[in-house]
């Protein structure tokens, strides 16, 4: 059984959801915040971004929220033919909640799962061979992840 009255630092991003110490501090428990790292969104925009909003790729992977906002923030829309894969279910949901369309989401967070989920958004039917070898042939995936804010 647990007991009542933890006594917890939390220490997360400047930016993190509140939903985990709402939780605990309702259950009763002692919750001492503490910011560690602060993410912000670079200054100018990416070199990559020209490419980004003339379709110049056919998948972008978002790894965190702060990668959606960060997509949301330098682009008024994305081109149609360009994918949407995210590297969780949070994720996902921060990007659809900034009107971005999701075309699908890693099963996990590891290598494997969101290459596994690119490969899905660009190539559904026959993706992956029966030897296992992805064809990735002509695609050109854009990874977002903490270091293209």
């Amino acid at each position: 059984m647990l007991r009542e009255n933890y006594f917890i630092r939390d220490v997360h991003v400047d930016i993190a959801d509140a939903v985990i110490p709402a939780t605990l501090e309702a259950r009763g428990w002692s919750l001492v915040p503490q910011v560690l790292y602060r993410t912000r969104p670079v200054e100018q925009p990416p070199a990559s971004l020209a490419a980004l909003k003339s379709g110049g790729f056919d998948a972008i992977v978002l790894r965190s929220p702060s990668a959606a906002r960060a997509v949301r923030h330098f682009t008024e829309a994305l081109p149609e033919r360009t994918r949407i894969v995210c590297g969780g279910p949070t994720t996902a949901m921060a990007a659809r909640r900034l009107g971005l369309t999701v075309t699908t989401t890693a099963i996990d967070s590891s290598a494997e799962s969101i290459l596994e989920a690119v490969i899905r958004a660009v190539d559904p039917v026959g993706a992956v061979p029966a030897d296992g070898d992805a064809p990735i042939h002509g695609m050109t995936a854009f990874a977002l992840g903490s270091s293209w804010r």
